[in-house]
């Protein structure tokens, strides 16, 4: 059960639950957002973040997260209102149902620009606090003991696609991964195709250190030499953090839950010559030198409580020979098996599922990649210039997938290993993901 301590929408604490299965049982597990009013068959969800002193008050994933508001042209966040309204003690009213704030509502949603510098980002604490405090922040650990002494191979995972694309800068030039066509129309339009490239090439929302809070434990890496910075740097169309920030938040993360194992696959370079690569792999050896898993012979066999024995946290998967045989330390791209779906179509991309997930294709010597993810065509992109991956995509796409995993529980013909997803907050990716380590 995920605490989330006090909500903004509600005045009791709410608690994320699979409220179809605990709950509502005798209604046929059906419950009702008493945000948007859309029934969970609607939104296809079964988890809610439940009020257990009302009884019958719920709240979908979607609504229980801030968001920018349709009919407001400027980002909205959270706020302590009694730091902005001081002559009316905190009240406010709503700029769209016109309601008076209750008594409980001291927190609202308010424009970032009228915001004190010196204010603190209540919604960041709440934020982290809540992920903190849910069940997946620790879901290795909590295993049962059969599944501590599984081989990492045989474990369900939950990863992410393009990991650390939650931010790319619109100020910085076109990523060397774009095509040589895109780079001309980038030259020629500017800020406009940047725009474009930048809402189809974000495909996640949480940073790093909130993914693997939230259970993710695979992260998947494309970066990028800049030489006019002379960093590296995430990229993906456009360019986004350093790799040291990335790797600070992955550090962040196993010291606070240190039986928690992160897989790091660094899978795609660009513009790196042999001196870029010998940075990134020392820098890698400077944050992990005490606490990555070399592959060994036991390779992706080697298991949780293996690992917390010797105090192992981390497995850099490194997507290039030249580099591997100069750090053996690294494990060679041959230990891992990830199949592109690269459709933009569902029923496609679950055909290829269906058919890359049969438990007699699995390798027994590699970590096998079950890619969730629908891919945007040429086409989908010019048919919704003005949309983004997330809204013609990827939302639909994850409810979509999660639904064939939940159908697939306890069946023998299919397995599964990794299974990565962009936006992994939605459609209960995640808790989805990790349940199947108590059916397979």
């Amino acid at each position: 059960m995920q605490h989330l301590g006090s909500n903004l929408i509600h005045r009791h604490q709410l608690h994320y639950m699979e409220t179809s299965r605990l709950v509502y049982q005798n209604e046929g597990g059906i419950w009702r957002c008493d945000v948007c009013k859309k029934t969970s068959d609607e939104l296809r969800e079964t988890f809610s973040y439940h009020c257990p002193t009302c009884g019958d008050f719920d709240v979908c994933r979607s609504c229980n997260e801030p968001k920018r508001h349709p009919i407001h042209v400027h980002e909205l966040k959270v706020v302590d209102t009694s730091l902005i309204y001081l002559q009316s003690g905190g009240n406010w009213v709503c700029d769209i149902c016109g309601n008076m704030s209750r008594p409980y509502e001291k927190v609202a949603l308010k424009k970032q620009n009228i915001m004190a510098e010196n204010l603190v980002d209540d919604f960041e604490v709440l934020h982290i606090k809540a992920l903190e405090d849910n069940d997946y922040s620790q879901w290795m650990e909590n295993l049962p003991n059969e599944k501590q002494l599984c081989p990492l191979k045989d474990l369900v995972i939950p990863g992410s696609h393009d990991s650390g694309t939650f931010f790319l800068d619109q100020n910085m030039e076109i990523g060397p991964d774009e095509s040589s066509a895109i780079q001309t129309l980038g030259s020629i339009f500017g800020k406009v195709a940047k725009s474009v490239i930048h809402s189809w090439s974000v495909t996640q929302s949480m940073t790093i250190y909130e993914q693997l809070l939230s259970g993710i434990r695979y992260l998947d890496l494309r970066v990028a030499y800049r030489a006019e910075e002379k960093t590296i740097r995430v990229v993906h169309g456009l360019y986004g953090w350093t790799i040291d920030q990335v790797l600070d938040e992955v550090n962040r993360f196993v010291a606070n839950y240190p039986k928690e194992i992160v897989i790091l696959d660094f899978n795609h370079f660009y513009k790196m010559d042999q001196a870029a690569h010998e940075k990134l792999a020392d820098t890698l050896l400077a944050s992990f030198s005490e606490i990555f898993r070399v592959p060994g012979a036991d390779g992706p066999n080697v298991t949780l409580q293996e690992m917390w024995g010797n105090e192992e946290k981390v497995i850099i998967i490194y997507h290039d020979y030249g580099v591997v045989d100069a750090y053996p330390c690294f494990w060679p791209p041959h230990l891992i098996c990830s199949p592109w779906p690269n459709t933009a179509d569902r029923k496609l991309l679950i055909e290829f599922l269906n058919k890359q997930s049969k438990a007699s294709s699995f390798s027994e010597d590699a970590f096998q990649v079950t890619q969730a993810i629908l891919t945007p065509q040429t086409s989908t992109v010019i048919q919704n210039m003005t949309s983004t991956l997330k809204d013609v995509l990827a939302s639909r796409c994850n409810c979509h997938v999660t639904g064939w995993l939940k159908a697939l529980c306890g069946t023998k013909c299919h397995k599964f290993n990794i299974i990565i997803a962009d936006f992994v907050e939605f459609g209960d990716f995640i808790p989805t993901v990790i349940s199947l380590n108590y059916f397979f």
